[in-house]
């Protein structure tokens, strides 16, 4: 969990413990994936066993409560379909629903075979729960645009910290962040300027030095002009 901060890193060292608990009591709820086929990932625990515990958290519900997958729902369903009656747990107290989406996401993404368009969306999604996980700690301080436009930018550190967790460069997150981000509109000398840019390039193809607009076009071998004609 070295993708949260030191605080929450604390914080769960203190508060979690591994033990063995009945599947029965712990509770696969809403994911952001399906579960899907587990025939393979059975044998393999078959054969080798629980290699590392699935991670499980607290959740209240009235006067009782249960134990939610937060991460490792393959792992429980393969458990399931070996007839066993324990699996090992991380077992996490007082994890609150962002820290919980944030370790489900990191595992989908380090342990499901994604489509591209569903890793960027997993990346930006992990950007917008550590956001929020930083608002509510109070240790979002927002950075003063220096922009012409005014825009802000995405709060400092929110990019390396999907990057430790999901082990993409930072300059990948940070592209695949700026997908998402408004294009500046452009002024109309920024258009002109491209335009007459354009004109200039497509001139320049196989005609030599392009001719101004207010030029006089060049006479022919043989030829006046017809300005000097008419004097």
């Amino acid at each position: 969990m070295d993708f949260l901060s030191k605080e929450t890193v604390q914080r769960r060292k203190k508060r979690g413990r591994t033990e063995a608990l009945s599947l029965d009591s712990i509770r696969v709820d809403a994911r952001l994936r399906e579960v899907g086929d587990v025939s393979a990932l059975a044998d393999s625990l078959d054969k080798v066993g629980l290699e590392s515990p699935i991670s499980v958290r607290t959740v209240r519900e009235g006067e009782g409560g249960y134990y939610q997958v937060v991460a490792g729902a393959p792992r429980l369903a393969a458990a399931k379909a070996l007839g066993w009656a324990q699996i090992e747990c991380q077992v996490h107290v007082n994890m609150s629903d962002d820290e919980a989406l944030a370790l489900e996401i990191v595992e989908n993404l380090h342990r499901l075979d994604l489509t591209a368009a569903e890793r960027r969306a997993q990346v930006k999604m992990l950007a917008k729960t550590f956001e929020r996980m930083e608002d509510q700690s109070g240790h979002n301080v927002p950075i003063e645009s220096k922009r012409a436009d005014g825009k802000g930018h995405r709060p400092k550190g929110v990019a390396s910290k999907v990057a430790e967790a999901t082990g993409l460069t930072q300059r990948h997150v940070n592209r695949l962040l700026a997908e998402d981000k408004p294009k500046p509109a452009k002024s109309p000398e920024e258009v002109a300027a491209k335009r007459e840019a354009a004109r200039v390039a497509s001139l320049s193809k196989g005609r030599g030095k392009p001719q101004a607009l207010d030029e006089e076009p060049a006479a022919l071998p043989g030829h006046t002009s017809s300005k000097k004609a008419s004097c």
